[in-house]
């Protein structure tokens, strides 16, 4: 599986539609809203992503739901062991330990040598969505504030904890930049980041078992006008050896050690380490 490959091709539909899409409907605005659930095992994943699908499909059932199209993509990280000068820092994603170090830099306190993440086996999924919703909706009865709208995942996701979900107004494209693309780029892009799935074997044998089959990009709603999910699904199905060979990348290659009862990285690219 190829996600540069499946990523451009999908990223050229969405841009491709874009445009009909606000011409046709240019009293629209879009929302880009962030749903998460609490870290999970690797190995349960599978179960954990049909939670989170379930709870979309209700969600967007509810007379509150307000958008009358969306794009919606899945993403999976993993949460890493964090320790500097071999304090325990706690377990953090990408963000949170990058927003940690830039706290520490402003204080003038970081040295990079000092900083240690270890790989984990758990995961952290979570949905994106662009949310396609009338003007109305900012001024009306029908506007959701944030504490409304994490109630309402809770409450469609059957969570029995106060999830963390973040919404908020994409600005209208001006002169000079593209909020709207740049959304885009957001939601459709790579499942899982790169370094996850190079730092931990095992790690990347379980994703790779629990996300078989997910459909991690869907469109509803008019959007689904514009850009078909049979499409989407065609060119998720579309890739292949082939198309990989294509890309431009760095091979990694793991090999199973007996002492170690694990993969190790036995290669990057040109470079190959004794195992």
């Amino acid at each position: 599986m190829c996600q540069r490959a499946r990523v451009d091709k999908m990223r050229a539909k969405m841009f491709q539609s874009m445009p009909r899409i606000k011409q046709d409907y240019p009293d629209y605005r879009f929302l880009f809203l962030t749903l998460t659930v609490v870290n999970c095992n690797i190995w349960n994943l599978a179960s954990v992503i049909q939670l989170m699908h379930k709870g979309w499909n209700r969600m967007t059932q509810r007379v509150v739901w307000p958008a009358e199209g969306y794009i919606k993509s899945l993403e999976v990280t993993m949460p890493w062991d964090c320790y500097y000068e071999d304090e325990y820092l706690g377990r953090m994603g990408k963000k949170s330990l990058d927003s940690w170090i830039e706290r520490r830099k402003k204080q003038g306190s970081f040295r990079s040598s000092l900083l240690r993440i270890e790989p984990t086996d758990e995961a952290h999924p979570h949905i994106h969505a662009l949310l396609m919703v009338p003007l109305s909706y900012f001024g009306g009865d029908s506007y959701l504030s944030q504490q409304q709208w994490t109630q309402l995942w809770k409450d469609c996701a059957r969570l029995d904890y106060k999830p963390i979900v973040n919404v908020k107004a994409v600005k209208t494209d001006t002169e000079g930049g593209s909020e709207g693309a740049r959304s885009v780029l957001e939601v459709v892009k790579y499942t899982t980041k790169p370094e996850d799935m190079a730092s931990s074997a095992e790690w990347l044998y379980g994703l790779t078992e629990q996300m078989h089959k997910v459909r991690a990009v869907s469109v509803g709603g008019v959007i689904a006008d514009y850009v078909s999910q049979a499409v989407l699904n065609r060119i998720d199905d579309s890739i292949t050896a082939g198309d990989e060979q294509r890309q431009v990348g760095t091979p990694v290659v793991f090999e199973w050690v007996p002492r170690e009862e694990n993969y190790v990285m036995a290669q990057v690219g040109d470079v190959f380490f004794e195992v």
